[in-house]
């Protein structure tokens, strides 16, 4: 292969995606993990809920950017009491349907809000409705404002349109899929859920 069409060669595959090294055979691609991350985390999930699990397990299980479980205990009475009213009141607002953690398929692997709200959430498989219009994630003592931030734009990436983040106060920040990192006054889904209804 000739300087230039190998040049051309790897300039189309860094478009693609896929970069191949200009003295290797066609027979050696590396593929990045960029390019298999929803497939490859939809296939973990899938195989993670499988799991022989003990009755009544209620950790919360997700699964972390190369497919881990992270496995951790049960929220506390006042999270549970908080992600009850919103689901709720959620619920009293809106048509469609919310869920409890609910597994979505993230480029950080599967993450599982408290709450995951559906315009059209007749079915109970995971992915089967694509993303949830809306996820609430309530503050647990141990979250750090980068981890809610990372975990907030992994939900845009995938199709959330909203993340409602609420602390132990009940006090909610509302952010939309068209401004990720800016917080809103209001839900542009529930404009009637303000931010003291949880």
């Amino acid at each position: 292969m000739s300087g230039t069409a190998t040049q051309t060669s790897i300039q189309q595959s860094v478009v693609t995606g896929v970069s191949v090294a200009p003295d290797a055979s066609i027979d050696r691609v590396i593929v990045p993990r960029t390019l298999r991350t929803l497939d490859f985390h939809r296939d973990r999930w899938a195989e993670v809920l499988q799991l022989d699990w003990p009755p009544q397990f209620d950790w919360r299980v997700e699964t972390d950017s190369e497919g881990a479980l992270i496995v951790s205990p049960p929220p506390s009475r006042l999270h549970e009491i908080i992600v009850g009213a919103c689901r709720v009141r959620l619920e009293a607002l809106l048509n469609g349907r919310s869920f409890f953690n609910w597994g979505v398929t993230t480029r950080l692997g599967v993450k599982v809000p408290d709450v995951a709200w559906f315009e059209n959430g007749e079915s109970i498989e995971p992915d089967a409705d694509g993303p949830p219009e809306i996820v609430i994630e309530v503050l647990s003592p141990g979250n750090t404002d980068n981890e809610m931030a990372e975990k907030r734009l992994a939900y845009f990436s995938a199709g959330v349109g909203e993340v409602w983040i609420v602390d132990a106060e009940g006090r909610i920040a509302f952010f939309h899929h068209a401004t990720p990192d800016v917080v809103a006054d209001r839900s542009v889904r529930c404009p009637e859920f303000t931010g003291q209804d949880a």
